[in-house]
């Protein structure tokens, strides 16, 4: 995955069996390495194929190996507890990872050829099982409002009015002095723009949303459609289009006749040549004789909506080229899906 286009939900990331996690080669003499492998692909490409044949081959034949040796291969019960704590300790949601984690670890020690799994093989699995699944420690509920802190708050009901308690002075006030009056105060006022306690106190923990101004408006461009020889239905009053109905203009002819739309001037047009071979029916020449193949339909065209589809692409792939440089880190994230199968995982 991009990292720059955020991370994935949590329900998303736990159907993904194994996450590792790549970056780019940081070791100069590494990096020199890689360009020199890639300077010999691309002169000899059977060669280089070659001379890494033999190490391909070895791992094809171990992988073969394993899967023939899982299905032997035994898992302790008490090994069994030590996933379940490990996952509870990294307050994974749900038991996909408990399951993940005991599959992955029978695989690598199938792989390794050793007749149980030891608790290095969970180690060895278990990062890449929990790195896309570890959550922070949850945080405690909110405890309950309790009726004696209202009570406190509220002077008591029982006192008649003479004997109400006196209200406590208000933070930040001395006690023992009464509040001066309001226009004999000799107190200077605060500056406006000055910062006050309680202003910082009613900062907001992230930033607020930016509202952005209205832009200009301009002439939208006129939506034409190209014609073609599909046949429609609906009505409008944007593009034009062929209609298979009863409705809208007369453009031309054609030899298929539909919904029984026949074109009269084109079908006399059609037979007319033919008149005198065919004969007529009372020999007077008012009549005209016309056959199966003479016949013409008309194609109509009217006016039809338009179905338009607005899409905003607002992820945050849109937004990427403000965040340069880039932040760093992990440039690329590949994800496994294991699968349930006789040979074990894939």
């Amino acid at each position: 995955m991009n990292p720059e286009e955020g991370e994935l939900r949590p329900q998303l990331l736990d159907r993904f069996g194994l996450c590792v996690e790549t970056a780019g080669v940081e070791s100069l003499d590494d990096r020199v390495r890689l360009m020199q492998r890639r300077e010999a692909f691309d002169a000899d490409p059977t060669g280089f194929l070659r001379s890494v044949a033999d190490e391909n081959e070895r791992m094809a034949r171990r992988i073969r190996t394993g899967r023939v040796n899982l299905p032997a291969v035994r898992m302790p019960r008490h090994l069994r507890s030590f996933i379940s704590e490990l996952c509870i300790e990294n307050f994974v949601a749900g038991h996909r990872a408990d399951l993940v984690m005991e599959q992955a670890a029978l695989a690598l020690a199938a792989l390794n050829s050793a007749p149980e799994v030891t608790v290095d093989h969970i180690r060895q699995v278990a990062s890449m099982v929990l790195v896309h699944r570890r959550r922070d420690a949850q945080p405690p509920p909110p405890p309950p409002l309790e009726d004696s802190q209202h009570e406190a708050n509220d002077p008591p009901q029982d006192l008649p009015p003479d004997e109400k308690p006196p209200q406590e002075p208000q933070a930040g006030s001395d006690a023992g002095q009464p509040p001066s009056p309001g226009p004999d105060r000799t107190d200077p006022t605060p500056d406006e723009d000055s910062p006050s306690p309680d202003r910082g106190a009613q900062k907001p923990d992230r930033c607020e949303d930016r509202i952005f101004e209205i832009g200009a408006t301009f002439k939208v461009k006129p939506l034409s459609v190209p014609k073609d020889r599909l046949f429609r239905r609906g009505s409008g009053r944007r593009s034009r289009t062929r209609v298979s109905q009863k409705q809208g203009r007369y453009v031309k002819s054609c030899m298929n006749r539909q919904n029984g739309d026949i074109a009269l001037d084109a079908t006399l047009r059609a037979a007319a040549p033919y008149q005198k071979v065919r004969g007529n029916g009372n020999g007077n020449g008012l009549c005209v004789k016309l056959t199966e193949a003479d016949v013409r339909g008309k194609i109509r065209e009217k006016r039809i909506g338009n179905f338009i589809f607005f899409a905003v692409d607002a992820s945050g792939s849109m937004g990427a080229g403000a965040a340069w440089p880039r932040p760093r880190g992990p440039s690329c994230r590949f994800y496994w899906t294991p699968t349930r199968s006789g040979t074990g995982w894939p």
